[in-house]
């Protein structure tokens, strides 16, 4: 038990730590860049901690709230704020959080990493309760802190978190897995396109002004938001919703008219943030299109079952192999693999262990292809493979090997007991690629029967060098 222990103890530690850095590095940082004596207009710690603890589960433990706490608490100590002072602001700023945490556990995967049309709306709400909740707690805070009534804390603290909510939460619900951040292909001048336009579009709304200019931005807004995906288009929202209320604060966007009073300013800030929703809602609808088409795409060419491709993406793309193996002068090899009795095991077994046979089967032999390879399930146990410019001898040791490693290890039955399973194989080759892969095919099909005719578990060839009959 204490070996299980370790690892969970380790994990809540280092999730503490992480939490308790992150929250005391962003609490400092609004302390700093407050006016004295006021709160602090951009305060990024409480979005930063709900957005870790939804997108990231495992830290919500009681390890990493109690992280958190820290890190508010020790922000406020090392600038001088009294201990009274301290924990009511921290009390205040969970009350938000807490409430936020809550409401977004009900909510599953998919929308708490905006990936649905609708996720948007939901993360919304969950952003409306938590700013609400927020203001709850700021009500106290300012009447004690700064005699304020009532009403007016909870509507500072309500506008001023909704904008940092808003603002920062979606950039941490989409912060792409280790796999999404690769890059794949080069950049291209068409790719930067929809950023020059939003940089021309704020330049433009600096040089003409007026009340119209927060809006200046949307068109090229919608543009990012069907060229780029969730993460980059959150940062664009957050640095669009930046530089909108920076270029106003510093007069570099003149509106025209004065802002007059503290709630004319919040006012503006929640319109430049809610305009800058935009890309992150479209984005958001263009992302959920992408994967049902990859979900209908992999419907048509994929079998259902073991995830590789079915017979009719096969045939489509070893016509296409077969074409540039014949423009190429390059032999070309084809495999038909067959699973041993698999009836019989069918019937001993169950179909729902016939089925994990049949995915695991797929799983090792295709993991031991080249990647330009094709491998597909043509039948109920029966597989096929093409593989482009293959010598004969490559072929059969290709084909030896993939037997060898499915006789080789034994499943695990969910009683407990192991099951052996055998393939057969048989091979063909020809440097006639013209005809297309069914000729093929047909002599590596009948170089299978060869092999299952000689007692199963076995490598059989079918050689045609010179052309197929």
């Amino acid at each position: 038990m204490g070996k299980l222990r370790a690892p969970i103890v380790i994990r809540a530690g280092r999730g503490a730590l992480m939490v308790g850095v992150t929250m005391f590095l962003a609490a400092l940082f609004g302390i700093l860049t407050r006016e004295p004596g006021f709160l602090a207009a951009f305060w990024p710690a409480n979005a930063l901690m709900l957005g870790l603890m939804i997108r990231w589960p495992w830290l919500g433990g009681p390890m990493g709230w109690l992280g958190g706490i820290a890190g508010f608490l020790a922000a406020d100590l090392v600038t001088g704020s009294d201990p009274a002072t301290s924990l009511l602001l921290t009390a205040a700023n969970l009350s938000g959080i807490c409430t936020g945490y809550l409401a977004a556990r009900h909510l599953d995967i998919a929308d708490r990493s905006l990936r649905r049309p609708s996720s948007v709306i939901r993360m919304i709400l969950v952003i409306f309760l938590a700013a609400a909740a927020a203001g709850c707690g700021g009500a106290i805070a300012n009447a004690i802190l700064f005699d304020q009534p009532p009403v007016t804390g909870w509507v500072i603290w309500f506008a001023t978190e909704l904008i940092n909510y808003i603002a920062i939460l979606p950039v941490v619900l989409t912060i792409p897995t280790r796999d999404g951040l690769r890059w794949h292909g080069r950049l291209r001048a068409r790719m930067l396109a929809p950023l020059g336009a939003l940089a021309a579009s704020a330049a433009i709304a600096a040089l003409i002004g007026g009340p119209g200019a927060i809006a200046f931005p949307v068109p090229a807004l919608l543009w990012c938001a069907v060229r780029y995906g969730l993460f980059v288009n959150a940062l664009i929202a957050f640095g669009v919703s930046a530089m909108m209320l920076i270029g106003v604060a510093t007069g570099v966007i003149a509106l025209g008219s004065e802002l007059a009073g503290q709630h004319a300013l919040m006012s503006l800030r929640i319109g430049v943030t809610l305009i800058a929703l935009t890309p992150i809602a479209i984005s958001s609808v263009m992302t959920d299109r992408a994967v049902m088409m990859q979900r209908l795409h992999d419907m048509a060419t994929r079998d259902q079952l073991t995830g590789v491709a079915n017979r009719r993406q096969f045939d489509r793309e070893a016509r296409k192999a077969m074409g540039r193996a014949a423009a190429a002068g390059h032999p070309v090899a084809a495999m038909m693999l067959d699973i041993d009795r698999f009836k019989a095991i069918n019937d001993n077994h169950g179909h729902a262990t016939g089925d994990e046979v049949l995915r695991v089967f797929a799983r090792k032999a295709s993991a031991m292809l080249r990647p330009g390879d094709l491998f597909a399930r043509v039948g109920g146990e029966e597989f096929a493979a093409i593989l482009p410019a293959m010598a004969a001898d490559e072929a059969v040791a290709l084909a030896e090997r993939v037997r060898r490693a499915i006789a080789d290890q034994a499943m695990d039955l969910p009683d407990g007991r192991l099951l052996c399973v055998t393939v057969s194989i048989g091979v063909a080759v020809t440097t006639d690629c013209g005809a297309g892969p069914s000729p093929l095919l047909i002599e590596a099909d009948r170089a299978l029967y060869d092999a299952k005719d000689a007692g199963r578990d076995r490598v059989a060839h079918r050689l045609v060098l010179d052309g197929l009959p």
